[in-house]
Order: C-alpha cells, then structure tokens, then sequence
C-alpha cells in the first residue's frame, strides 16, 4: 500500500481548500468596494487574505492525522516485514512519529 503517499496528498489537498475559498470570497464580497474607491489596495488586500488562507490551512493539514501513528508491518515493504525485537518474536505492529 502506498500510506504515505495517499495521507501526503491529502494533507496537500487540504492545505489548500482555504486558498482557493477564503481569496475569491473576500476579494468579491467584502474587499469590492475598497478595491473600487482605491485600486492599488488589491495587491495588498489579496495577499493579506492569501496569508490568512495559508494561516487557516496549514493547521488542519497539519491535524488531520495523528502525530503518533502505528502500521501493521504487513502493509510495509518487503525487508521491514520480518523485524523480530530483542527476544526474536516477530514485531507485528511498528509506532512512529510523524515529527510536524
């Protein structure tokens, strides 16, 4: 299975839901009379809701999965399915931290 690269794609995915929600929205709605009375506040409003966007994405891209996770070593490549520990029992389940 390929874990890692379906839970980076998601997390992507989700970093960048508010980018392309909060910028339209704020731009049309509540920025269109400013940007109309002064033009060259566009810049400067669009990158402001771009950073509040990225701000409001980082951290439910960052959430969405635990920081402390666990695998069952089937699901692992071939060389990390037979670990044994330090008694040589086979290690069936392997914890790591995802380190965000």
């Amino acid at each position: 299975m390929l874990i890692g690269v379906y839970e980076t794609t998601l997390s992507r995915a989700v970093l960048q839901c508010p980018v392309y929600a909060i910028p339209p929205v704020v731009m049309s709605t509540i920025a269109a009379s400013t940007i109309a009375a002064s033009p060259y506040l566009a810049t400067p409003i669009a990158t402001y809701t771009l950073l509040i966007a990225f701000g409001v994405g980082l951290p439910a891209a960052c959430a969405i999965f635990p920081q402390i996770s666990e695998i069952d070593c089937d699901k692992l490549e071939e060389e990390y399915r037979n670990l044994k520990d330090d008694k040589g029992q086979t290690i069936k389940k392997l914890y790591f931290n995802r380190g965000q």
